[in-house]
């Protein structure tokens, strides 16, 4: 936590002192803070991945479904992202569209667990 707040403490002393001058760079700086916090938090993205399917085994859920689920998670992050990237460089269109995306590729990448849902539904009837 303490190395995400430093590059934020960082990225916005840089980027406010910057932004005098050239606000185009100013904005680089804040995407390229946003850039690092994203790539540092990725190794404990990861880990909480593997906590969960070795969990999964031990609770008798598929683990193809925790491993859906934690893919569905990292698109809903990455999609708010690069959403907010788009939004920095004044982009809003583009931002919006991003996220309409996003929840696109969500909804499809939901449908093998609807498909279990449903046969596990009718196998009761």
């Amino acid at each position: 936590m303490i190395k995400i707040v430093a590059i934020s403490i960082i990225t916005v002393f840089l980027s406010s002192i910057v932004k005098q001058k050239n606000s185009e760079f100013a904005t680089i700086i804040n995407v390229c803070g946003g850039v690092l916090i994203f790539m540092s938090v990725y190794e404990m993205f990861e880990e909480i991945m593997n906590f969960f399917i070795a969990s999964s085994d031990e609770l008798l859920i598929d683990s193809s479904i925790i491993k859906l689920a934690i893919k569905i998670i990292g698109v809903g992050y990455i999609t708010e992202f690069t959403a907010d990237i788009a939004e920095d460089f004044g982009n809003k269109n583009v931002s919006s569209k991003v996220v309409f995306g996003g929840k696109v590729i969500v909804c499809g990448m939901t449908l093998p667990i609807i498909k279990k849902l449903f046969s596990l539904l009718f196998s009761f009837c």
